[in-house]
């Protein structure tokens, strides 16, 4: 199925759009991408009433609606769990659902024409697939909504409350560190303040910083690009 410019797209979607190179397209390498990627579909689930949250753990896991294949054997994984403090915690599933989610959801993207794949062969051996964002409006259309929450300043003043996919986008964008690419720079230190001023709402965001930050304390790091990006 060929996706459409107003069919919606779930959040860890919107997450691997922003982070698409607004120039050209290609769903690049970003470093600590899987561990966002994962905290985005927990965040999907819980928003879609599969979960509560409670002190950084996991209560009260129903069934939902299908959401795509991933994030349905993401849900799978909770229902089969048994509800004891230590396995139901938020950094705990952030790493199960960070395990090779940026290729799942890449090949998903592409299955709904929201991703555009090209493989070729590098010194006609070996093969390097290239993804690249089908509609580019969509990079620009999600920077634009996290700007809104980044630098309210600069946008009209809302007539209402923030969308909270667009705060959990924005924090999940701050707790993966995506914020220093967004705003680089000394003269942008405020912003990316502003933007993780949203984690506190966030509350999987924040698991996910607290995953990035220990996977950084440990030697080498984990870049968390996934595999075949």
């Amino acid at each position: 199925m060929v996706n459409t410019p107003s069919a919606p797209t779930s959040l860890p979607e919107d997450l691997l759009l922003l982070c698409a190179d607004p120039d050209t397209g290609a769903a690049r390498r970003i470093r600590n991408l899987d561990r966002g990627l994962g905290g985005a579909v927990l965040t999907e689930l819980m928003l879609r009433g599969a979960f509560t949250v409670d002190e950084f753990r996991i209560l009260d896991v129903r069934s939902v609606a299908p959401v795509d294949s991933f994030a349905d054997w993401v849900l799978g994984e909770l229902l089969s769990a048994k509800p004891r403090s230590w396995s139901m915690g938020l950094e705990r599933w952030v790493r199960k659902a960070s395990f090779e989610v940026g290729r799942e959801y890449r090949e998903l993207m592409a299955s709904r024409g929201l991703l555009r794949v090209r493989t070729e062969r590098a010194l006609g051996i070996f093969p390097v697939t290239d993804w690249t964002v089908a509609e580019p409006d969509r990079i620009s259309e999600l920077r634009r909504r996290v700007d809104a929450l980044a630098r309210p300043e600069a946008h009209p003043a809302p007539s209402g409350q923030p969308d909270p996919r667009d705060v959990h986008l924005t924090a999940l964008a701050a707790a993966m560190r995506f914020s220093r690419e967004l705003y680089p720079d000394w003269e942008n230190r405020d912003v990316r303040r502003r933007m993780k001023e949203y984690l506190p709402a966030a509350p999987i965001a924040e698991a996910v910083r607290m995953v990035v930050r220990a996977d950084g304390s440990r030697r080498g790091g984990y870049s968390g690009g996934g595999s075949g990006m």
